[in-house]
């Protein structure tokens, strides 16, 4: 009798061990214990038994969280293929495809998202995207023609308007600034998310056509507003006009022109005038210099300019500094770190610094 009441508990249990093994519970226990490559066997476990978006989602967030975009990219290709309509499955796909370093082919896929679907979720996310790869890879002329052959525009969505302020970006880099001050005051007119982004901007690109006043008028809007956190540059910025230092903010404003663009040579010419020298920018400046002179070759002249600023009195003295033993190596960033140390003891860097300098010392 005992034996036979055994026997069934044995079968009662191994019924349960079997449904324990159950692909998708296996899967959803992995993950909330965060064994989230163990989690990515067991889902697409799941979705090759029985196809279905609740093992297609959780081999995505794991897949994500993993970066096993290897295993993950085929099966979306996959299942977009049997579900062309699906916009949030193409989406994902082109950013798993991105993280994978298929850039081309991520485009691809966003791009289509955004010429047929611009005013779904899915399209716009895939608008920010094709944006934020195009400008980070500088690819400026094709984000610009994209982003003006979409009509209309969606000005007002968070999404567009991060779009439109990279569009606002990408004329400034291609030295098209009427068409940057153009963008820039439509975004403050119509997406109040990015209104004090876009004024900073715009007051810089009115400095650059040498509308001064304008250019005022537009960080004065900043500086009235202390939750900005341009305020306290817009603020800078005026009281550099107050100070009458019209024609150094000019000079520095085109060598930062000139430095975003690529064109270090220029911003060379430009910082280095004579309405900079001695003025209060002239510590910005030579940041600035260090960093066309890293840009066009010359590591030399870079550290001159850092050991310049570093070694005087002005305020960036310590930002010189550091850079320098950035720039450095071994005994020579060493030496210079001790200084940093020495010099500035409460500065916000120093637990920084000491982590260099132990990483330098044998």
């Amino acid at each position: 009798m005992m034996g036979k009441l055994g026997c069934i508990l044995w079968l009662v249990l191994a019924a349960r061990s079997l449904q324990a093994e159950d692909p998708l519970e296996q899967a959803w226990r992995l993950e909330l214990k965060g064994d989230y490559m163990g989690a990515v066997r067991w889902y697409l476990q799941a979705y090759e038994e029985a196809p279905g978006r609740q093992a297609l989602y959780g081999l995505i967030r794991n897949g994500f969280r993993t970066g096993q975009y290897e295993v993950l990219v085929p099966v979306l290709e996959g299942y977009f293929r049997a579900h062309p309509e699906d916009e949030d499955v193409r989406f994902r796909l082109g950013e798993a495809l991105y993280r994978m370093g298929r850039v081309d082919k991520a485009l691809e896929v966003w791009g289509r998202l955004v010429r047929a679907v611009l005013g779904t979720s899915a399209g716009r996310k895939a608008l920010v995207r094709t944006a934020e790869v195009l400008s980070k890879h500088g690819d400026y002329g094709k984000l610009i023609c994209l982003l003006r052959s979409l009509k209309p525009f969606p000005w007002s969505t968070p999404e567009g308007a991060k779009a439109a302020f990279l569009l606002g970006e990408a004329y400034v880099r291609m030295d098209s600034l009427e068409a940057a001050e153009e963008v820039n005051r439509r975004l403050v007119r119509e997406a109040s998310s990015y209104a004090d982004s876009a004024r900073f901007l715009l007051g810089e690109v009115c400095l650059w056509e040498g509308k001064v006043e304008e250019a005022e008028k537009a960080w004065e809007v900043v500086a009235r507003n202390p939750s900005s956190p341009l305020a306290d540059d817009a603020v800078g910025r005026l009281l550099k006009l107050e100070e009458g230092l019209e024609g150094a903010l000019k000079a520095f404003a085109l060598g930062l022109l000139r430095l975003r663009q690529g064109r270090p040579e220029e911003a060379l010419a430009s910082l280095s005038s004579p309405e900079l020298s001695g003025s209060p920018l002239w510590g910005e400046a030579l940041l600035l210099m260090g960093e066309a002179y890293l840009q066009v070759g010359d590591t030399l002249k870079a550290i001159s300019q850092l050991r310049s600023l570093a070694s005087s009195r002005n305020p960036l003295a310590p930002e010189a500094l550091f850079q320098l033993g950035g720039m450095l190596q071994g005994e020579a960033a060493a030496e210079i770190y001790k200084e940093f140390l020495e010099r500035y003891p409460d500065d916000v860097r120093t637990d920084e610094v000491r982590r260099k300098l132990q990483e330098l010392l044998p």
